[in-house]
């Protein structure tokens, strides 16, 4: 018959010196993305094909059809938005949308989207 002592032993984990400072719990991380986030989701937008053809596409369309008579940017926001809301989901990123982008990154978006595809709707291309 052979006998086994079994001896519970305590795991602190790694705590190295055991001496930690408060402000290494603290510290804010540095969250921000290392490329410019209006070109990614402008060409999100445009690349990925299921966003392009249920709501890039019809909504340039709207915007030729509005053409001068009304406001095509008022379009073009609500799109933006949501491609940063899908570009925030597809890719998990770790922030709302709202976050993602301020006011004045939103208004670049649009402004960069209106710019582009309306010389294309002038042309009569959608």
């Amino acid at each position: 018959m052979i006998i086994q002592d079994h001896v519970q032993k305590h795991v602190t984990g790694h705590v190295g010196s055991g001496n930690m400072r408060i402000d290494e719990f603290t510290q804010q991380q540095d969250d921000s993305l290392p490329f410019d986030v209006v070109d990614d989701i402008q060409q999100y937008m445009k690349n990925d094909p299921a966003f392009y053809r249920r709501v890039y596409y019809p909504t340039m369309c709207k915007m030729q059809e509005c053409g001068e008579s009304g406001n095509p940017k008022d379009l073009v926001a609500p799109m933006a938005l949501l491609a940063a809301r899908n570009y925030v989901k597809k890719y998990k990123i770790n922030k709302e949308a709202e976050e993602l982008l301020n006011a004045e990154e939103m208004d670049d978006l649009v402004n960069r989207v209106y710019e582009e595809e309306m010389e294309a709707c002038n042309r009569g291309e959608y």
